[in-house]
């Protein structure tokens, strides 16, 4: 076997190795973050309930809509399901309390 041969041979094996190990990094923090939601979700409520929709954007009653969007944006951000921080449960309680202020003040 050729030495040209040899290093493409191992430069394809440190490139698999690369690639698994790249893999084995995004699964570790895939589980991780599941492990952070189910420990979440298992936690007791907050403080907040779906009924205060102020309190779970921080926002204070009879905030005008743009600000009652900026939290929510802000909000959302973090906590969307498709976010590595995501929470399911917590971004549903967004969208309630977002529906619900801007209900109002229209």
């Amino acid at each position: 076997m050729s030495l040209a041969k040899s290093l493409g041979d191992l430069a394809e094996h440190v490139r698999a190795l690369e690639t698994e190990a790249a893999d084995l990094r995004r699964e570790n923090k895939r589980l991780r973050n599941q492990v952070a939601r189910l420990t979440r979700d298992n936690e007791p409520a907050a403080a907040t309930t779906p009924d205060n929709p102020w309190q779970i954007l921080g926002v204070a009653p009879g905030a005008p809509a743009d600000e009652v969007m900026s939290a929510f944006r802000r909000l959302s951000k973090q906590h969307h399901p498709d976010a590595a921080t995501g929470d399911r449960v917590m971004f549903e309680r967004l969208l309630a309390a977002r529906d619900a202020l801007l209900k109002r003040s229209a």
